[in-house]
């Protein structure tokens, strides 16, 4: 019975600012009858649901960071990214290099939580804005908007590894309308682990691995932990290879041996790390500073 008249009551609300016609305070109050209804029905029907109200972009940053933190619920993107939903499918932006302010379309599903806009601008002032030369490898690539950052910021050669074959073709059809050279992207449709064991003698033979992104969905946290293992047992990791986490901050403490963290930080739900091969030094583990 509460819940029936908490949503009564919202939706008296919705009526009323409809008939004084200011549709971003419907959309606003909308936005907020979806988390309460997907908190009551485990995050179920209120992302279909989200997925089908039209949006417009606000013009300014201000404003489109007060929409992101407005109409996103937590089930579907921890923290304020800025992406909007236009017919089914997801909009996010270049946040810099030669595809600056570039955007990708991916499909819009549950789970598929592109890295926010503030996070990757913060991990590549880590990284460095120019990776000219740098191999990437993109592990549960999502929308493969990590693997477009490094490749608009100089990345010679990128790999993205997406296991859902709608993903796979819209992360394709995104790095044929930016107009990336074919030989510098390779997407696979494969699950991230197996091809992690694979890659020794099939996919990485003589082409060293600069960089790894390493953001698996949060709901499965035993991805990342055998991720992390297989990347420590790759003889295809360059020297001073760096590896970039992404995980929920709820999570357990992650276990890396032979790994220190440089930098670090924490954006709403998430926790994200850039790892560096730990130097020894006196019987010591030495963190290296980026």
């Amino acid at each position: 019975m509460p819940q029936l008249n908490r949503l009564g009551i919202i939706a008296k609300i919705v009526g009323i600012l409809t008939w004084v016609k200011r549709p971003d305070r419907v959309r606003r109050v909308f936005g907020w009858v979806l988390r309460i209804f997907a908190s009551e029905v485990n995050h179920g029907w209120g992302v279909i649901l989200s997925h089908s109200i039209p949006s417009k972009v606000p013009k300014t940053a201000a404003r489109r960071d007060r929409y992101a933190q407005d109409s996103e619920l937590p089930a579907t993107a921890p923290g304020h990214v800025r992406q909007m939903v236009v017919h089914g499918k997801q909009t996010v932006r270049i946040t810099g290099g030669a595809l600056r302010s570039r955007r990708l379309h991916f499909p819009a599903m549950p789970g598929l939580r592109p890295t926010p806009d503030r996070v990757r601008e913060t991990l590549f002032n880590w990284l460095g804005q120019n990776l000219a030369g740098l191999r990437v490898l993109d592990l549960f690539a999502g929308s493969g908007i990590l693997s477009v950052e490094a490749l608009s910021r100089g990345a010679v050669w990128a790999v993205a590894i997406e296991q859902s074959a709608r993903v796979v073709s819209e992360i394709r059809r995104n790095f044929e309308d930016l107009g990336i050279d074919a030989t510098r992207v390779r997407v696979w449709q494969a699950d991230a682990l197996a091809w992690l064991r694979q890659a020794s003698t099939q996919h990485l033979a003589e082409l060293p691995i600069d960089l790894v992104f390493l953001d698996p969905p949060f709901a499965h946290p035993a991805l990342l932990n055998n991720a992390l293992l297989a990347l420590n047992q790759a003889d295809w990791l360059a020297a001073d290879a760096r590896v970039y986490v992404e995980c929920s901050a709820r999570g357990s403490p992650i276990d890396f041996p032979g790994w220190a963290i440089v930098r670090e930080g924490r954006a709403g739900e998430s926790r994200f790390m850039l790892w560096r091969r730990a130097v020894a030094q006196n019987d010591c583990l030495i963190q290296t500073e980026s």
